[in-house]
Protein backbone atom coordinates (compact mmCIF):
# COMPACT_ATOMS: atom_id res chain seq x y z
CA UNK A 1 0.00 0.00 0.00
CA UNK A 2 1.68 3.09 -1.09
CA UNK A 3 -0.96 5.29 -2.66
CA UNK A 4 -3.66 7.85 -1.25
CA UNK A 5 -7.03 8.92 -2.86
CA UNK A 6 -8.43 11.39 -1.64
CA UNK A 7 -11.72 13.87 -2.75
CA UNK A 8 -13.13 17.00 -1.44
CA UNK A 9 -16.56 17.96 -1.75
CA UNK A 10 -17.48 22.09 -0.22
CA UNK A 11 -20.60 23.95 -0.18
CA UNK A 12 -20.21 28.01 -0.16
CA UNK A 13 -23.80 29.68 1.11
CA UNK A 14 -23.10 32.99 -0.22
CA UNK A 15 -26.89 34.41 -0.47
CA UNK A 16 -26.30 37.08 3.14
CA UNK A 17 -23.64 39.75 3.63
CA UNK A 18 -24.13 38.84 7.38
CA UNK A 19 -24.10 35.13 7.32
CA UNK A 20 -21.55 32.96 6.00
CA UNK A 21 -21.07 29.32 5.63
CA UNK A 22 -19.40 26.66 4.74
CA UNK A 23 -19.56 23.04 4.57
CA UNK A 24 -17.27 20.76 3.29
CA UNK A 25 -16.37 17.07 2.84
CA UNK A 26 -12.61 15.05 2.99
CA UNK A 27 -13.48 11.79 0.94
CA UNK A 28 -10.54 9.23 1.08
CA UNK A 29 -11.88 5.94 -0.24
CA UNK A 30 -8.17 4.38 -0.54
CA UNK A 31 -5.52 5.82 2.59
CA UNK A 32 -1.71 4.96 2.93
CA UNK A 33 -2.09 3.03 6.33
CA UNK A 34 -2.92 0.22 6.28
CA UNK A 35 -5.76 0.61 9.84
CA UNK A 36 -6.46 4.67 8.38
CA UNK A 37 -8.70 6.80 10.04
CA UNK A 38 -12.50 7.28 9.16
CA UNK A 39 -13.39 7.64 5.35
CA UNK A 40 -15.11 10.73 5.75
CA UNK A 41 -14.24 13.49 7.14
CA UNK A 42 -16.64 16.84 8.45
CA UNK A 43 -15.66 19.98 7.73
CA UNK A 44 -18.19 23.38 8.82
CA UNK A 45 -17.29 27.15 9.28
CA UNK A 46 -19.79 29.42 9.63
CA UNK A 47 -19.46 33.61 10.56
CA UNK A 48 -22.18 36.42 11.61
CA UNK A 49 -21.75 39.60 11.61
CA UNK A 50 -24.57 41.49 13.40
CA UNK A 51 -22.73 44.88 12.61
CA UNK A 52 -20.27 46.09 9.97
CA UNK A 53 -17.35 45.98 12.72
CA UNK A 54 -18.27 42.91 14.88
CA UNK A 55 -18.12 39.17 13.33
CA UNK A 56 -18.49 35.82 15.33
CA UNK A 57 -17.25 33.16 13.86
CA UNK A 58 -16.81 29.31 14.60
CA UNK A 59 -15.52 25.98 13.03
CA UNK A 60 -15.38 22.45 13.40
CA UNK A 61 -14.21 19.52 11.37
CA UNK A 62 -12.45 15.70 12.03
CA UNK A 63 -8.64 15.60 10.55
CA UNK A 64 -6.36 13.03 9.64
CA UNK A 65 -2.87 12.30 8.88
CA UNK A 66 -1.20 8.92 8.47
CA UNK A 67 2.64 10.18 8.03
CA UNK A 68 4.33 10.67 11.70
CA UNK A 69 7.28 11.44 12.47
CA UNK A 70 10.02 8.99 14.47
CA UNK A 71 11.11 11.13 17.11
CA UNK A 72 11.14 9.73 21.25
CA UNK A 73 10.23 12.87 23.49
CA UNK A 74 13.08 12.08 25.51
CA UNK A 75 15.53 12.99 23.41
CA UNK A 76 16.76 16.56 24.53
CA UNK A 77 17.80 17.38 20.58
CA UNK A 78 16.75 15.51 18.00
CA UNK A 79 19.15 15.31 15.45
CA UNK A 80 17.19 13.04 12.74
CA UNK A 81 13.45 13.07 12.37
CA UNK A 82 12.80 10.43 9.41
CA UNK A 83 8.77 11.00 8.33
CA UNK A 84 7.17 7.68 7.68
CA UNK A 85 3.97 5.92 6.77
CA UNK A 86 2.33 4.81 10.01
CA UNK A 87 3.15 0.65 10.45
CA UNK A 88 0.42 -1.96 10.22
CA UNK A 89 0.16 -2.59 13.30
CA UNK A 90 -0.86 0.97 14.56
CA UNK A 91 -4.04 2.71 13.64
CA UNK A 92 -3.50 6.57 11.75
CA UNK A 93 -3.44 9.64 13.84
CA UNK A 94 -7.03 11.60 14.08
CA UNK A 95 -8.57 14.44 15.68
CA UNK A 96 -11.66 16.71 16.13
CA UNK A 97 -11.26 20.55 15.95
CA UNK A 98 -13.43 23.28 17.51
CA UNK A 99 -13.02 26.64 17.39
CA UNK A 100 -14.80 29.93 18.26
CA UNK A 101 -14.28 33.59 17.99
CA UNK A 102 -15.02 37.23 17.57
CA UNK A 103 -13.87 40.11 15.67
CA UNK A 104 -13.66 43.60 16.58
CA UNK A 105 -12.96 46.15 14.60
CA UNK A 106 -12.11 49.35 17.25
CA UNK A 107 -11.15 51.66 14.57
CA UNK A 108 -10.96 51.95 10.80
CA UNK A 109 -7.46 50.76 11.10
CA UNK A 110 -7.17 48.78 14.35
CA UNK A 111 -8.94 45.16 14.69
CA UNK A 112 -9.25 42.97 17.90
CA UNK A 113 -9.37 38.82 17.66
CA UNK A 114 -10.01 36.54 19.75
CA UNK A 115 -10.49 32.73 19.39
CA UNK A 116 -10.52 29.89 21.58
CA UNK A 117 -10.32 26.02 20.55
CA UNK A 118 -9.82 22.52 21.56
CA UNK A 119 -9.02 19.42 20.32
CA UNK A 120 -9.24 16.00 21.34
CA UNK A 121 -7.55 13.50 19.55
CA UNK A 122 -7.10 9.64 19.12
CA UNK A 123 -4.37 7.30 17.77
CA UNK A 124 -1.20 9.76 18.19
CA UNK A 125 2.19 7.79 17.73
CA UNK A 126 4.18 7.88 20.60
CA UNK A 127 7.47 5.38 21.69
CA UNK A 128 6.42 2.30 23.58
CA UNK A 129 8.07 2.95 26.96
CA UNK A 130 7.40 -0.80 27.68
CA UNK A 131 9.51 -2.35 25.08
CA UNK A 132 11.05 -5.22 26.85
CA UNK A 133 11.56 -8.02 24.44
CA UNK A 134 12.45 -7.61 20.59
CA UNK A 135 8.91 -8.95 19.92
CA UNK A 136 6.99 -5.86 21.65
CA UNK A 137 6.13 -2.86 19.07
CA UNK A 138 8.28 0.29 19.05
CA UNK A 139 5.36 2.20 19.34
CA UNK A 140 2.16 2.62 20.75
CA UNK A 141 -0.89 4.60 20.00
CA UNK A 142 -1.84 7.12 23.01
CA UNK A 143 -4.85 9.77 23.42
CA UNK A 144 -4.72 13.39 23.77
CA UNK A 145 -5.94 16.59 24.08
CA UNK A 146 -5.25 20.59 23.24
CA UNK A 147 -6.74 23.96 24.18
CA UNK A 148 -6.27 27.14 24.70
CA UNK A 149 -7.29 30.71 24.11
CA UNK A 150 -5.65 33.42 21.65
CA UNK A 151 -6.05 37.15 21.29
CA UNK A 152 -4.60 39.86 18.56
CA UNK A 153 -4.68 43.09 17.71
CA UNK A 154 -3.49 44.18 14.31
CA UNK A 155 -2.96 47.69 13.29
CA UNK A 156 -3.21 48.41 9.23
CA UNK A 157 -2.32 51.80 7.30
CA UNK A 158 -1.82 52.17 3.74
CA UNK A 159 2.52 51.51 3.96
CA UNK A 160 2.41 49.24 7.92
CA UNK A 161 1.20 45.97 9.07
CA UNK A 162 1.70 45.64 12.58
CA UNK A 163 0.13 42.59 14.62
CA UNK A 164 0.70 41.37 18.16
CA UNK A 165 -0.77 37.99 19.91
CA UNK A 166 -0.90 36.35 23.28
CA UNK A 167 -1.88 32.56 23.63
CA UNK A 168 -3.00 30.56 26.60
CA UNK A 169 -2.57 26.98 25.47
CA UNK A 170 -2.47 23.46 27.11
CA UNK A 171 -1.52 19.91 25.80
CA UNK A 172 -2.02 16.55 27.32
CA UNK A 173 -1.16 12.80 26.49
CA UNK A 174 -2.56 10.03 28.33
CA UNK A 175 -0.76 6.67 28.03
CA UNK A 176 -2.15 3.33 29.82
CA UNK A 177 -3.88 5.64 32.35
CA UNK A 178 -1.13 8.06 33.09
CA UNK A 179 -1.40 11.73 31.78
CA UNK A 180 1.61 13.61 31.53
CA UNK A 181 2.79 16.95 29.58
CA UNK A 182 4.36 16.74 26.30
CA UNK A 183 7.53 18.68 25.33
CA UNK A 184 5.62 20.65 22.19
CA UNK A 185 3.25 21.90 25.18
CA UNK A 186 3.65 25.61 25.27
CA UNK A 187 1.74 27.72 28.08
CA UNK A 188 2.67 31.32 26.92
CA UNK A 189 3.27 32.49 23.79
CA UNK A 190 3.64 35.75 22.89
CA UNK A 191 4.19 36.77 18.52
CA UNK A 192 4.81 40.37 17.20
CA UNK A 193 5.25 40.61 13.52
CA UNK A 194 5.45 44.16 11.60
CA UNK A 195 5.56 44.87 7.76
CA UNK A 196 6.70 47.12 5.39
CA UNK A 197 5.25 48.67 2.16
CA UNK A 198 8.12 49.98 0.37
CA UNK A 199 6.54 50.77 -3.10
CA UNK A 200 7.09 50.02 -6.26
Amino acid sequence: RAWDLTMYVNYHFLRWESFGLDIGMRVRPQQLARFGSVIFEPRFRASYAPAPALVFHGAAGWYSQEVTKLMNETDVISIFEPWIIVPDYLRASDAAHFVVGIEYDLSERVSLNVEGYYKPMFNLFEVNEKKFTAGAPDHVNVAGTSYGVECSVKWLTDAVLMQASYTLSRARLNIGGVSYTPRYDVRHVVNVNAGLELGD
